[in-house]
């Protein structure tokens, strides 16, 4: 069994507790605001659009585009996340299982405006993998499409500074390896892989101009701190107004649990 397909499986496992781990714990929340936010700041909702979403979980944000008057095409590797999605969102959402590979080898992208991916559902192949993703994939969209990304970075300050207040040293800076970490996701570990802007634009730079990079959760930490934060409201209140004012800036991105990456096929 390959190791996508042990994270699959893993995946399938935590299907029916997704939303409440992450979509609607606090830290999902405003992540998932951040994320918004900068779409709109590129009137991203401003005109219908065809929407590819790839990784797409439970279908929130599926579901949120499609309330918005887009039409969404929403897949996704694990066939847990999949049944679960069409039995919560709405039934005018086509959801469908693809792998990453079957996603590259798509034809039907060319009649998408973007495709979309949400909260590091590529962080989940390597290098090799994410560059075969890429090349596939821009080999069926048109002029003009699309890709919108939302990464996890090598380097996170917030988990830095946690693993250096639990003195657990050897955890810090755990990210910047290009082998893979084993990560903990309800109990069962994800082969997960972290990515710098830099590194995405590199790949991306042969068919796409990058049109916005920028920090999704700088200051906002990863998700398996909500235990702590769902009793420190008020910290993570004053650390969302830190996310607000620095996230601005995009050299702090590569600093992020989470960062966009916004390009156009040229």
């Amino acid at each position: 069994m390959t190791q996508l397909t042990d994270n699959i499986a893993q995946f399938n496992t935590s299907a029916n507790s997704y939303d409440d781990d992450f979509t609607f714990s606090d830290i999902g929340i405003l992540q998932r605001e951040r994320v918004y936010y900068w779409l709109n700041q590129i009137d991203f909702f401003s005109t219908p659009k065809k929407i590819f979403e790839i990784n797409c979980g439970t279908g929130y944000d599926a579901e949120q585009f499609h309330e918005k008057g887009h039409t969404v095409f929403a897949t996704d590797v694990s066939d847990g996340m999949i049944t679960y999605a069409k039995q919560q969102r709405s039934d005018k959402i086509n959801f469908e299982t693809q792998s990453f590979q079957q996603v590259a080898q798509n034809s039907e992208l060319s009649n998408y405006d973007t495709l979309f991916s949400n909260f590091g559902g590529l962080n989940c192949i390597d290098n090799n993998q994410l560059s075969d993703f890429f090349n596939g994939v821009s080999s069926h969209q048109k002029k003009g499409n699309q890709l919108i990304l939302v990464l996890m970075s090598k380097h996170c300050l917030m988990e830095n500074i946690y693993f250096f207040l639990k003195f657990n040293f050897s955890k810090i800076n755990r990210r910047n390896t290009n082998t893979g970490v084993e990560v903990n996701v309800k109990d069962e570990q994800v082969k997960t892989y972290y990515y710098l802007p830099k590194e995405i634009t590199q790949l991306l730079k042969s068919n796409y101009k990058i049109q916005l990079i920028k920090p999704v959760a700088c200051f906002l930490p990863p998700s398996y701190m909500e235990p702590f934060f769902k009793k420190h409201k008020k910290v993570l209140s004053f650390i969302n107004r830190l996310e607000h004012f620095f996230g601005r800036f995009t050299f702090i991105a590569k600093w992020s649990d989470h960062y966009i990456i916004i390009a156009e096929r040229k």
